[in-house]
């Protein structure tokens, strides 16, 4: 049994990573335990300080938290961890052994309350969410980050802000991250309290039953059903739950395609709204983006018509979801139409302002009523991202790998990067997924020439176009193995002499290179002392007497890098930096 916290208002949070190691946090002390106070570990017999405990007094609390692999991230209203030896302001990472800040912010990330924190487990990114106005990414404030923003592994990123008093719970089930709390609105989606965000698409979605648009309370708990069809219970300070109004504190949600019109029968809904493409275009004098909307509309919904609208206007450093664009809007009988954003607005009452985050809605119409209408976004029209930055070139076995981080201004929708070697002009464009950034910013380049010198320049491509290229990086070689020369002595009283020489392109003086020799069809065996290493001029050689037993049986000779680091693109051992095979014939 284990022995519970004895003063305080209560445990908010546990986290089980075994039956050894059990974490408690929330607004507790324990007797005779100061640096319990507020989180705590039980190790299967009894509970005890999580090293030197947090920091803060009175603000000892943990309000949030959750575990992976690199350990347990917690929120609370702590300044500090580690006894008050680490800064980590509202949020800090404890991964068995120590204490470290969380976020890369030399000041923490959030300046108010830390109410709730989640994990997605394929990517490993961190939400949190709370009462705070705003991250910090080393001390430099990162925009609409408002009661909930998102840790990509390298960096606080917004993914829209409340508008409203507080996040109180988040929960990643499958593909969508759950926001609960005190908003009126998420990501400029109107969610009364509950909305969800898919971590694939990128989207907010409010929880809609019918007509009737979330809880009319706070919302504290948000907990999978394990039913398998998407549905969760949620609880908190409600009385009304869309369209179950004796739902008190209480409901379940099970996501449907039920849409709605005025007079609260169903139409199908639109779903799957999308951007399809965009390229640049002009209209008359003016220049801008023509942008091509998508969506899938069920067999036999009926609709005769879509219209489209944006929302969303940036002016002046200030974005405001709920003012809707004059321009662009268009309508369309099928499922799908095109937008033209001018860089600057044609409109007379926005004229000289630009377009930036947008929110799409799409509105469907047919002989039954209007649907609800269905939001995505936002997507970023202007400007182009400047260049990709931290461009790293690493040379592998006949190939070279570079890889990069993500431009200051990556705010923008990033959907390729374009990577250029230089001389040749290869090229190599990968493609960004909301899930998979990171793993978009890396391109290995393969087949290139040996003994030659490239450097690379990265550049980003966004709904704006292309942005600024990189400088270019240092050069880098392929490493290769390639036998230029090989001799073998006519027989001097039985005894012949070889020599095999080649040229180790891209590798350190001194390397060693293994080498293996075969007589006729005999087993190939490592030469152990031969001692073949690459030299200053970056080539290397072989000599070898060769007995009088073997003077008329073919000689072979292959060679094999011992640079670990050349195996990381092709890892067989036997092909891991191995020249070809050179057979010397008898004379």
């Amino acid at each position: 049994a284990m022995t519970a916290p004895q003063t305080g208002e209560g445990v908010e949070e546990i986290t089980v990573i075994s039956p050894t190691e059990v974490y408690i946090g929330g607004n507790f002390s324990v007797s005779g335990q100061p640096a319990s106070t507020g989180f705590v570990k039980f190790d299967g017999t009894a509970l005890g300080p999580v090293g030197q405990g947090l920091d803060g007094g009175a603000n000892k609390i943990v309000n949030g938290m959750t575990s992976g692999s690199s350990g347990v991230v917690i929120g609370g209203q702590f300044p500090g961890v580690n006894g008050g030896n680490t800064t980590a302001r509202k949020i800090a990472q404890w991964d068995g052994t120590n204490w470290a800040t969380f976020g890369g912010a030399t000041s923490g990330p959030a300046d108010g309350l830390v109410a709730a924190v989640a994990r997605h487990a394929t990517s490993g990114h961190v939400a949190i969410g709370g009462n705070f106005t705003k991250v910090q990414n080393a001390g430099v404030d990162v925009a609409a980050t408002k009661g909930l923003a998102l840790w990509n592994g390298t960096a606080w990123e917004s993914i829209g802000e409340i508008t409203g008093a507080v996040v109180e719970e988040l929960r990643v089930i499958g593909d969508h991250l759950y926001v609960g709390g005190e908003f009126s609105a998420i990501g400029g989606v109107t969610a009364r309290n509950i909305a969800r965000y898919n971590l694939t698409t990128r989207v907010w979605e409010p929880l809609i039953d019918g007509c009737q648009n979330g809880v009319n309370g706070v919302v504290r708990s948000i907990i999978d059903t394990g039913l398998n069809d998407g549905s969760i219970y949620v609880g908190g300070g409600f009385t009304n739950a869309g369209l179950v109004p004796e739902a008190d504190g209480i409901a379940k949600f099970t996501p449907n395609s039920r849409g709605c019109r005025t007079t609260g029968e169903y139409l199908p809904p639109i779903t799957n709204v999308r951007l399809q493409g965009f390229h640049a275009d002009r209209v008359g004098s003016q220049s801008g983006i023509r942008v091509h909307v998508a969506w899938d509309v069920p067999e036999g919904a009926g609709y005769v018509q879509f219209t489209v609208t944006t929302r969303g206007l940036q002016t002046g450093g200030t974005f405001d979801p709920a003012v809707e664009h004059a321009t662009p809007t268009c309508t369309s009988e099928v499922s799908s139409c095109s937008l033209f954003f001018p860089h600057t607005s044609i409109d007379s009452t926005m004229r000289g302002r630009q377009y930036f985050d947008v929110i799409y809605s799409v509105l469907g119409e047919s002989s039954l009523g209007t649907a609800l209408p269905v939001g995505f976004g936002p997507l970023t029209a202007s400007p182009p991202p400047s260049a990709p930055q931290n461009v790293q070139v690493r040379g592998d076995w006949r190939a070279i790998t570079v890889s990069w981080d993500r431009p200051a201004d990556a705010g923008a929708l990033i959907t390729n990067y374009l990577v250029v070697a230089s001389p040749h002009r290869r090229v190599c464009v990968t493609t960004v997924t909301a899930l998979e950034e990171s793993a978009s910013r890396s391109c290995t380049f393969r087949n290139l020439r040996p003994n030659t010198d490239y450097s690379f320049s990265v550049q980003a491509l966004s709904l704006a176009g292309w942005g600024s290229a990189s400088a270019a990086s240092a050069p880098v070689q392929p490493k290769n193995l390639k036998v230029e020369s090989s001799t073998r002595s006519k027989p001097l009283f039985g005894f012949s002499r070889i020599r095999v020489a080649g040229l180790a392109s891209g590798y350190a003086a001194g390397t060693e290179v293994k080498t293996f020799m075969r007589i006729g069809t005999g087993a190939w065996r490592e030469i152990t002392d031969a001692g073949t290493r690459v030299d200053a001029s970056g080539k290397f050689s072989f000599t070898r007497v060769i007995s009088p037993l073997s003077f008329s049986r073919p000689v072979s000779v292959r060679f094999e890098v011992v640079d670990q680091a050349a195996c990381s693109v092709n890892p067989t051992p036997k092909d891991c930096g191995t020249s070809e095979t050179v057979t010397l014939a008898r004379r």
